[in-house]
């Protein structure tokens, strides 16, 4: 049987065109896939899947049916989303327990070993470090393990201490003002380097943190760049002037012009930075003015008003008048010159906002037309003139500013004028007059009630100041020194409870002050050099006590003593000691059959080749001067021929380790105590050796 011929009834394809390739040849896929239907034109019978309607004759299993029509169109342009980016989670970065972290600071940060760590949302801790690209007001979260923090940038919401994520393209879930603070952050540094390209994200900072206001800031980096060029000009002549073969000064000089050039634009160093009430207010200019003379000084006409803190040392520099004349604006100028005397300079007066002036060490003097010259610098708050021997006082009448006054060790004999008229003197916080030996008046201290250090040691006053412990003087005194005055009357205490430090050393008192309790005064009490010859029992004996050179003869007051030096470690009180030099001092009732051994040995251990001076023999004359010696002297004694014997007996390396205690321990008795010590430790390791060698034990057949 032949097979039959194919129908001849229609097959439509639909078929779309094939698109051009690109030229690159690379063929990007299409957006959506095409969906190919495979239907026919007869339908699928739904009631039985096995069977289709058609013609009767299309029943036959041996028929052959028409080819189905296969059709291609398109689906529908239906958007596919896009996988998420997985959010870098913060929580990852929380640290595993907080209980041993410190309660966060103002700013949020709680610092733990050097280690920063803020408070998320959540209530979570991480570990933060400065963001490098952000500055120090924004920080990252780092993990333990990581060298540099890789976390999500953290700013701190204004209204606590609580820090909030800022993702990397600037979007928040914190409050919009960080964002706002983030930017301006950037566009600030942006305007101080568009002026000056060289400056550093941190000098951009401060120079912004100074002036705050951005076009105050815009409006001195206008001017500062205009006037740059003229500075750099006399700057550069300045360097090249010296013409000389000293290849140290040529250094010198472009070393204080490159740091002028730098400070004038406000590219300061952070050991430059000066800071008043927590806010830059400026730079200081260290300025070495050399050691050679007739050398011309760096004086310019263009003003650097970023420098508001002058040093200038050296030697052989005579005037100075024309420099300090360049920084009129400054606050603090300090002069320290050496091996040359200077007057003071005219030009000083022109300083008017000048705070601080310290000439301490300074060959200076004071004409007769210089005692006032100092009264035309009205914001002045601390003179500071000690060592310069002045011979005459300046006046400070009319500083109502002044705080700090020092003048010690300077040859004065007439107290400052103005020093104690109302109201300038009345602000005073420390007044320092030490060693001018011909004062010998106090100055009146009624009214000073801001007063915290007065030093008068070695003054030659004989009285007390007047207004010391009334309550009108200065009760909230920190320091009080008046050693080495005969004024033969300690001040009374009673009410000064601030009080750190007394000094009453040499002046003749034979009591302890009233107001003396186991916390006044707090670290530091000198009176030693008196006449005292008991400490009250009320009073307790402890460490920053010095009592030497008193004569204690008290036995109680001395057994304390030796309790308070076991307690301390130090000597706090000692007395003159025994004068005679000799092995008698140690041979006190001792019978008269043993002298000879001990003379024996005393000149083994001290020969008499060594003279009656020896070092070693000194020292032990210095446990004379202990309170043992007064209340103990028979127990000491016998445990310094004890140790005489056994120092005797010692091998050579024993006897340095002794020698070394000996000469080395300034405390006598502390010393003794080191000496014994140190024998034990001998003893211990003989008695752990065996005087022997052991026997071996007998084997058992």
């Amino acid at each position: 049987m032949s097979p039959r011929p194919p129908p001849k009834g229609p097959i439509s394809v639909d078929i779309h065109p094939r698109p051009r390739q690109p030229s690159d040849g690379h063929t990007p896929l299409p957006d959506t896939l095409p969906r190919v239907d495979f239907g026919s034109p007869a339908t699928t019978n739904l009631q039985n899947p096995s069977r289709t309607t058609g013609t009767p004759g299309d029943g036959d299993l041996d028929a052959i049916t028409p080819a189905p029509t296969v059709t291609a169109s398109d689906l529908p342009s239906v958007p596919v989303p896009a996988p998420a980016a997985a959010p870098r989670s913060l929580e990852r970065y929380w640290v595993a327990s907080a209980a041993q972290l410190p309660a966060p600071d103002a700013q949020g940060i709680r610092t733990l070993k050097g280690r920063q760590y803020v408070d998320v949302p959540g209530g979570g801790i991480v570990h933060v470090e400065a963001d490098p690209d952000t500055g120090l007001y924004l920080y990252r979260a780092k993990l333990p393990r990581e060298l540099q923090a890789s976390g999500p940038v953290l700013v701190r919401d204004p209204s606590g201490t609580l820090w909030h994520p800022v993702d990397e393209i600037g979007s928040t879930t914190y409050p919009f003002e960080a964002q706002v603070l983030f930017h301006r952050r950037i566009a600030e540094r942006a305007l101080v380097k568009s002026y000056f390209a060289e400056a550093t994200d941190q000098h951009a900072d401060d120079f912004i943190a100074h002036f705050g206001d951005k076009d105050k800031a815009e409006a001195e980096l206008k001017r500062l760049q205009l006037g740059f060029p003229h500075l750099d000009q006399e700057v550069r002549a300045w360097e090249r002037a010296y013409k000389g073969i000293d290849d140290g000064e040529r250094i010198r000089r472009l070393a204080i012009g490159a740091k002028i050039r730098r400070l004038y634009k406000w590219q300061g160093e952070t050991l430059e930075k000066v800071h008043r009430d927590g806010r830059l207010v400026g730079f200081k200019l260290d300025l070495d003015l050399g050691n050679r003379k007739n050398q011309t000084l760096p004086i310019f006409s263009t003003r650097a008003y970023s420098i508001v803190s002058l040093n200038l040392q050296g030697s052989a520099v005579q005037k100075l008048g024309g420099l300090i004349a360049g920084f009129a604006h400054i606050e603090t100028l300090k002069i320290r010159i050496y091996g040359t005397t200077i007057e003071l300079p005219v030009e000083i007066e022109r300083l008017t906002a000048l705070r601080v002036l310290n000439m301490s060490e300074t060959r200076l003097t004071l004409g007769p037309g210089d005692v006032e010259r100092l009264t035309n610098l009205p914001r002045l708050q601390e003179l500071n003139l000690e060592k310069c021997n002045l011979q005459l006082a300046p006046s400070v009448r009319g500083m109502t500013e002044l705080r700090v006054l020092m003048l010690g060790d300077n040859g004065i004999s007439d107290l400052p004028a103005g020093l104690s008229q109302l109201p300038g003197p009345s602000r005073l916080h420390v007044l320092d007059l030490h060693r001018n030996r011909n004062i010998r008046a106090a100055p009146d201290i009624s009214g000073m009630s801001e007063l915290r250090v007065l030093d008068l040691r070695d003054t030659g006053i004989n009285q007390l100041p007047v207004g010391l412990g009334s309550a009108d003087g200065p009760l909230r005194l920190e320091v009080l020194k008046l050693g080495d005055n005969r004024i033969w009357v300690a001040p009374s205490l009673r009410g000064m409870t601030a009080l750190r430090e007394l000094d009453l050393g040499n002046t003749g008192i034979d009591r302890l002050p009233e107001g003396i309790t186991s916390e006044i005064p707090k670290t530091n009490l000198d009176i030693s050099n008196n006449d005292i010859a008991s400490i009250p029992e009320h009073i307790e004996i402890r460490k920053g006590f010095e009592l030497r050179f008193n004569p204690i003869t008290d036995p109680s007051t001395l057994r304390r003593l030796i309790f308070a030096r076991r307690q301390t470690g130090t000597d706090i009180w000692l007395g003159t000691g025994d004068a005679d030099l000799t092995v008698n001092l140690w041979l006190r009732n001792v019978p008269q059959d043993q002298i000879p051994d001990k003379l024996t040995l005393w000149d083994s251990v001290f020969p008499v080749s060594e003279g009656p001076l020896a070092p070693n023999k000194m020292k032990i004359r210095e446990l004379s001067r202990t309170p043992e010696f007064q209340v103990e002297r028979q127990i000491l004694q016998r445990r310094v021929w004890a140790y005489l014997e056994r120092f005797a007996e010692a091998d050579q390396d024993e006897r340095v380790q002794l020698t070394q205690i000996l000469r080395n321990e300034p405390s006598p008795g502390q010393m003794l105590d080191k000496l014994e010590e140190e024998l034990r430790k001998y003893d211990a390791g003989r008695q752990n050796q065996p005087p022997h060698h052991l026997p071996k034990r007998p084997r058992l057949d």
